[in-house]
């Protein structure tokens, strides 16, 4: 999965084997990490896998950037380690994380954020933005994209790339069918200011799925549900009918004895259709303290 630290985006080793969550020297170093001698319940002595002795280094204390979610993370700094960053159950545990193999994601604490893992042993094809388009603030749009030439006429699933998702915007996963090379992806602009998406900036990641497998869902009302649009539906008919024989007299009267203020800009028809409705609920008014009726609780 990857992960920001310092402004820097780092694939980070989800170890189910580790207990600890180690971090390389080399790395730390980069980042410009304090490295703080270890504590008398740290382990001194690791060993990797196959058997080799990891050497620590120390200790540090680093806030990781999950898709926008900060999560406060020690880490183990081990000077001979064969990868940049590794999570291990320490990190599962206290961030309650579930991993999908089969769907490739982590849910981290308890459904509030979902995060792609990526799989290093499968090759993974790109989509491009077919030509310039322009992204309105707090819009989501159909954008063209191009893919490789294996997935023409195919049935294609389009998601995020890891790295970029709500870097500066957002990729919707979605079941396309694939013409000429083409297709569209559902992109979301969450920023308060317009962007512009040049040609050929990759923007998601694509593989073919079987729709055969898929399940197409139908919508169907519920006898309750129908009834009520029913009940609703006879409800405004009967309005129209008890209020159409109201005259524009007795709605004239009403409107001065209430002391109602309609805008005058309004057109005389729906000034009227107005007025029919407060004139039906006109209880509701009162002209005077007097009016005012008293209910038992």
């Amino acid at each position: 999965m990857v992960v920001k630290v310092h402004n820097s985006s780092i694939k980070a080793l989800i170890d189910t084997g580790s207990g600890q969550s180690l971090i390389s020297k080399n790395l730390s170093n980069k980042l410009k990490l304090k490295i703080q001698p270890l504590t008398a319940n740290d382990s001194t002595c690791l060993f990797a896998a196959e058997g080799s002795k990891l050497r620590v280094a120390g200790y540090c204390e680093v806030i990781l950037n999950v898709s926008g979610l900060l999560l406060p993370q020690r880490l183990l700094v081990i000077s001979n380690l064969g990868e940049n960053l590794l999570f291990g159950t320490d990190f599962l545990r206290t961030n309650q994380v579930i991993l999908n193999f089969q769907n490739g994601f982590a849910v981290i604490h308890d459904n509030l954020l979902t995060v792609p893992l990526l799989n290093t042993n499968r090759k993974q094809f790109l989509v491009k933005v077919k030509r310039n388009t322009f992204l309105p603030a707090f819009s989501e749009s159909l954008v063209p994209v191009k893919c490789d030439q294996k997935f023409d006429m195919c049935d294609v699933l389009l998601s995020s790339l890891p790295s970029e998702q709500f870097k500066q915007f957002a990729v919707a996963r979605s079941v396309n069918h694939v013409r000429d090379q083409q297709t569209v992806c559902r992109i979301m602009n969450y920023q308060p200011t317009p962007m512009l998406l040049q040609r050929g900036k990759v923007i998601a990641l694509i593989e073919q799925v079987d729709c055969s497998t898929l399940k197409r869902f139908k919508t169907i009302d519920k006898p309750e549900t129908v009834n009520l649009i029913n009940q609703k539906a006879s409800e405004e008919n009967n309005f129209d009918e008890n209020n159409s024989s109201i005259s524009t007299e007795i709605l004239e009267k009403f409107e001065q004895e209430y002391q109602l203020k309609i805008s005058k800009t309004l057109e005389t028809e729906k000034r009227l259709k107005l007025l029919k409705l407060l004139f039906t609920y006109k209880d509701v008014f009162a002209r005077s303290m007097s009016e005012i009726k008293g209910y038992k609780h």
